[in-house]
């Protein structure tokens, strides 16, 4: 009983994007509650919110393929205040991407831009505190079961060229 390594890795991937998805109801739900109500433009609002949330699952795909953030060696093997450091930097990225770029657009007298931006704040907001919660639940975790959670492996390594040594090392 127990996991291999490399399912860390996918089980770490899909709890991200069911967090990710957390933030963005999360944003919607605070947003919602400004009191901006449905009216004219407005009504777009949610086929832009559809659209973003599409872009920055994307966006946080590839943020966390190029930081390794669901690597089994990055996530066993790092220290804790970097792996939550790469997260929040991967969580945030996206968000905060957008929002710098759609700040130039907001006007005092369009809701809809409001309505947006706001959300789009709550947004990379709530993402970067669900990545701080969940990494410092996993860290906490991770020490609590690591001698249960993974099945003992034995390897035999057989040769002395420099892939060997890294896989020495990585072990």
């Amino acid at each position: 009983t127990g996991i291999q390594p490399q399912h860390l890795g996918y089980i770490s991937a899909g709890v991200d994007l069911a967090l990710l998805a957390a933030a963005g109801v999360l944003a919607n739900h605070w947003a919602d509650s400004t009191g901006i109500g449905p009216t004219g433009s407005i009504a777009m609002v949610p086929l832009a919110k559809a659209m973003v949330c599409a872009l920055l699952y994307v966006l946080f795909g590839v943020c966390c393929h190029l930081a390794k953030l669901h690597d089994p060696q990055t996530l066993t093997g790092k220290s804790p205040i970097a792996h939550s450091l790469k997260a929040t930097l991967c969580f945030g990225a996206p968000p905060a991407a957008a929002l710098l770029l759609s700040l130039p657009f907001m006007t005092a007298d369009d809701d809809a831009v409001q309505a947006f931006v706001i959300w789009l704040s709550y947004f990379a907001l709530a993402a970067v505190a669900l990545a701080l919660l969940s990494r410092a639940l996993f860290h906490v975790m991770f020490a609590a079961f690591n001698g249960i959670l993974f099945v003992p492996q034995r390897i035999a390594i057989v040769g002395s060229s420099e892939t060997s040594r890294r896989l020495i090392r990585w072990i």
